[in-house]
């Protein structure tokens, strides 16, 4: 979304915890995230949801319209989530040249550094410094 004439200008992203939403500055354009919906697959927009979004964000930065979301714009992806809630983290028995690391639902930034971590471990054969076991992509099996 392109801010309105009131909005002061973020240079950094700002995650309003409590609002459940995360802004994130994108050249002149401010990127606005944060809900989860479990609805099946699809990448319908819901505009409620937008529209909370950008109320709860308001006690934060001043200027910002619903309205000025682009329908052509707005968009949703899909949230890497598994059935015990857990990531998935390391090789697939019967692959020894892949390593998975995925699954992360809404909280990949927060587990990146030491998923990213883990993974260098795995590459370099050597053991990883945390069990690994409860994320170990065979567990589905």
């Amino acid at each position: 979304m392109t801010p309105g004439a009131g909005t002061k200008t973020i240079s950094m992203p700002i995650m309003a915890y409590e609002a459940r939403v995360t802004l994130a500055p994108m050249g002149q354009d401010i990127r606005l995230a944060g809900t989860l919906e479990m609805s099946g697959l699809n990448t319908h927009v819901d505009r409620r949801r937008v529209r909370a979004m950008v109320s709860g964000i308001r006690r934060y930065v001043t200027g910002l319209d619903e309205t000025e979301i682009d329908p052509a714009t707005a968009w949703c992806g899909m949230r890497p989530c598994t059935p015990d809630g857990l990531p998935i983290i390391g090789r697939p028995p019967s692959l020894d040249n892949l390593i998975v690391a995925t699954g992360h639902a809404q909280i990949g930034m927060t587990l990146g550094p030491i998923t990213g971590r883990l993974v260098s471990q795995i590459a370099a054969g050597t053991e990883p410094e945390l069990d690994v076991t409860a994320v170990a992509p065979d567990r589905f099996a």
